[in-house]
């Protein structure tokens, strides 16, 4: 989703020509991967252990995969 929010600032600042709004979306991703980073990602950590480490070594923070994840042993073939 956020993916989705910072390419919509992103659109909005070429298509208005507004520099602020291209600063803003700058501090916008910037400050959303410092808290996942940091806050967000640490608690999964604690919570979920390995399945979160395998999970977020398979899967990017902001490129969404054409394939959804599929976690080891759940294939139906």
């Amino acid at each position: 989703m956020l993916s989705s929010v910072i390419l919509l600032i992103l659109a909005e600042a070429v298509a208005l020509n507004s520099p602020l709004l291209l600063l803003w979306a700058i501090v916008f991703s910037l400050l959303n991967t410092l808290y996942f980073k940091f806050v967000e990602e640490p608690g999964l950590e604690r919570r979920f252990g390995g399945d979160y480490l395998r999970y977020k070594a398979k899967v990017s923070r902001w490129v969404p995969r054409f394939r959804p994840y599929e976690p080891p042993g759940t294939n139906d073939s």
